[in-house]
C-alpha cells in the first residue's frame, strides 16, 4: 500500500468518525421560534386556516401577528395582520377565513413586535425552519400555506339552464296548440 493511499484511507475514517458524531438538534431561528404548523393542509374557500407558532420563551414579545397574503396570480396582502392569541405558554395561534378565489395561491409570514416596539417579519431569508418559502416579489418571503380549492360557484349556469329549459318547454306548448 503506498503512503498516498494511506493518507487517503485515514483521511476518509476521520470524516466517517466525524460524520457519525454529529448530532441533529431541533431548528431554532434567531427569534427563539421552534415550530409553525397551518392546518388545515389543504386551504378551503369560506373556511378556516389555523396558524401557530411555538417559541422557546413567548413572553419575550409584546405581540406576534399574522399577515396572509395572496401571492398569485395578483400579489396583494391584507391591509391589517391578524392579532395572534397566546393560547398556551409559548404558543401564539391565530384563525383565518380564506376568502380568495379558487386556484389562489396563499403565503403568509409572522410578524414579532418586541417590547421596545422594533418589529420583525418572519421569513426573512428563502430558509426558515424547514419550510416551503416563496418569494413573489424580490426581497420579500412567505411560508407557502397553500393554493385554494373549492366548488365552482356555477349560479350564473344554471341560471342560464333554468332559462333555456323555460323557453325549450314554452315553445314546444305553443307548437302543440297549433
Amino acid at each position: 500500500m503506498t503512503k498516498k493511499l494511506k493518507s487517503m484511507l485515514i483521511l476518509i475514517g476521520v470524516l466517517l468518525i466525524l460524520s457519525a458524531s454529529v448530532r441533529t438538534t431541533k431548528a431554532t431561528d434567531t427569534y427563539g421560534i421552534t415550530n409553525i404548523t397551518k392546518t388545515p393542509q389543504t386551504l378551503q374557500q369560506n373556511e378556516n386556516m389555523t396558524v401557530s407558532v411555538e417559541f422557546v420563551d413567548g413572553s419575550l414579545y409584546a405581540l406576534v401577528k399574522l399577515l396572509v397574503c395572496q401571492l398569485e396570480p395578483v400579489y396583494r396582502c391584507d391591509a391589517f395582520p391578524t392579532i395572534m392569541q397566546n393560547t398556551t405558554e409559548d404558543i401564539y395561534s391565530a384563525d383565518y377565513l380564506i376568502e380568495f378565489d379558487i386556484g389562489t395561491v396563499v403565503g403568509f409570514t409572522v410578524i414579532i413586535v418586541f417590547e421596545n416596539f422594533t418589529t420583525a417579519q418572519l421569513p426573512e431569508t428563502s430558509e426558515f425552519l424547514g419550510l416551503e418559502i416563496v418569494e413573489p416579489v424580490s426581497g420579500s418571503f412567505y411560508i407557502a400555506a397553500g393554493t385554494v380549492s373549492g366548488i365552482e360557484d356555477t349560479s350564473g349556469f344554471s341560471y342560464l339552464f333554468v332559462g333555456l329549459s323555460v323557453l325549450v318547454i314554452t315553445i314546444a306548448i305553443k307548437r302543440r296548440n297549433n
